[in-house]
C-alpha cells in the first residue's frame, strides 16, 4: 500500500465495502506482508518500523493513517493522552474591560475576571511548571498552556550498559483562550492576560516560558520581573516542526496528559504538515492553542527532572523555588 493513502482514500472505502455483508457484490481481503509473502519475515522490516513506524504500518500491514497530510497519521494517540474529566482548576467568566482615554474616547477588550480566576485556581504548590504563550489579539486568540512535570523512568544504553534514566513528563493543568470578538471587533486585552499570569506565577513555581516574538514584549518582561526564565523567539518553520515533533513522540509512547478540553484536543489531532516542513492548520480550524501547547511541552520534556522532595513556595513578586 502506499505511503500516500489514508483511511478516507476510495481503496479503503471499496475495503470496507468488501467487509460490510450487505454489500454482497464486493468482495475485500487484507493482509501483511510477511503473510502474503513466504519469502520474508516480519523482523526483515524492523529497520522500516525503526525509521518510520506510521509509513512501515501502511506499506506492510495496510493500516493506513486516519487522515491524508495529517502531521498526526494516528490521532487516535492524542486520545489516549487525555484524562478524561480532567478540567481546568479554576474559574473563567469573560468580561468586557473598557479604558477610557484622556479625550474621553472609550476602548472596549475582551477579558476574563482576573478575581475569581485567583479566587479559585487550585494548582499543586509542590510541583514544577512550565509555561507556553501564542500571542494573538485582533484577529487569533491569545492562549496560554500551563503543564507540570512529573518523573518516569526509561532505560537507555550509556556506556554499553542498560540504566534507568529519569524524564520529565508533562502533565497539563491549565488551557486559556482569549478569543478577539471580531464580531463588535473587541480585541483582547493584553493586560488582562498579563494579570492572569501574574496569578498563576503568584500560585506556583513557574520555572520556565516559551512564546513567539509576536506581541510578546510586555509579557517576557513581567515574567521576567516575576523570576520566570522567559524566552520569546521567532517559531520558525524548522522550530515549530521540532516542538510538535517532540510533543508527538511524547504523544506516541504514553509519556504525556492532556486535559479534557475537547476543541483543543480535536485542533491538534487535524495539525496540518505541508510539503513536509511546514506546521499549518486546516481551514475552519486554528492552531493557537496548538502552538501554546507544544512550546510548554517542550520545555518541560526537555528539561532535567526535579527531586520530588523539593517544592515551591509563593511569594510577592512570584513562587520561587524553596530549598
Amino acid at each position: 500500500m502506499d505511503n500516500n493513502v489514508s483511511a478516507e482514500d476510495f481503496m479503503m472505502h471499496k475495503y470496507n465495502q468488501g467487509q460490510d455483508p450487505n454489500m454482497k457484490e464486493v468482495v475485500s481481503t487484507i493482509g501483511k506482508t510477511w503473510e502474503v509473502r513466504l519469502d520474508v519475515k516480519q523482523e526483515d522490516f524492523a529497520m522500516d518500523y525503526a525509521e518510520d513506524p506510521e509509513g512501515a504500518r501502511t506499506r506492510f500491514e495496510c493500516i493506513p493513517p486516519a487522515q491524508k497530510g495529517g502531521f498526526f497519521q494516528y490521532p487516535e494517540r492524542i486520545d489516549d493522552c487525555v484524562k478524561a474529566g480532567k478540567q481546568n482548576p479554576c474559574v473563567l467568566e469573560e468580561i468586557t474591560i473598557t479604558n477610557v482615554l484622556e479625550n474621553g474616547e472609550e476602548r472596549h477588550f475582551v477579558g476574563y475576571d482576573v478575581q475569581l480566576f485567583k479566587e479559585t485556581l487550585e494548582l499543586d504548590m509542590s510541583k514544577t511548571y512550565y509555561m507556553g504563550l501564542d500571542g494573538g489579539i485582533e484577529s487569533d486568540s491569545y492562549t496560554l498552556s500551563l503543564f507540570h512535570a512529573e518523573t518516569f523512568y526509561e532505560e537507555v544504553v550509556e556506556g554499553g550498559d542498560v540504566v534507568e534514566k529519569a524524564r520529565n513528563k508533562p502533565v497539563e493543568d491549565l488551557l486559556i483562550e482569549w478569543k478577539p470578538d471580531t464580531k463588535y471587533k473587541l480585541p483582547v486585552n493584553v493586560q488582562n492576560v498579563i494579570d492572569i499570569v501574574e496569578a498563576i506565577c503568584e500560585r506556583v513555581y513557574v520555572k520556565s516560558a516559551l512564546m513567539d516574538k509576536f506581541n510578546s514584549g510586555a509579557m517576557v518582561q513581567k515574567l521576567m520581573e516575576l523570576g520566570v526564565d522567559a524566552e520569546d523567539k521567532v517559531f520558525s518553520k524548522p522550530f515549530q516542526l521540532a516542538i510538535y515533533t517532540n510533543f508527538k513522540n511524547l504523544a506516541y509512547t504514553g509519556h504525556l496528559e492532556l486535559i479534557d478540553d475537547e476543541k483543543a484536543n480535536d485542533d491538534m489531532k487535524h495539525i496540518l504538515l505541508v510539503n513536509g516542513e511546514k506546521i499549518d492548520h486546516e481551514r475552519g480550524r486554528s492552531k493557537d492553542t496548538c502552538d501554546a501547547r507544544t512550546a510548554a511541552v517542550y520545555l518541560c520534556s526537555n528539561d532535567d527532572p526535579e527531586e520530588i522532595t523539593n517544592w515551591a513556595m509563593p511569594a510577592i513578586a512570584g513562587a520561587v523555588r524553596g530549598k
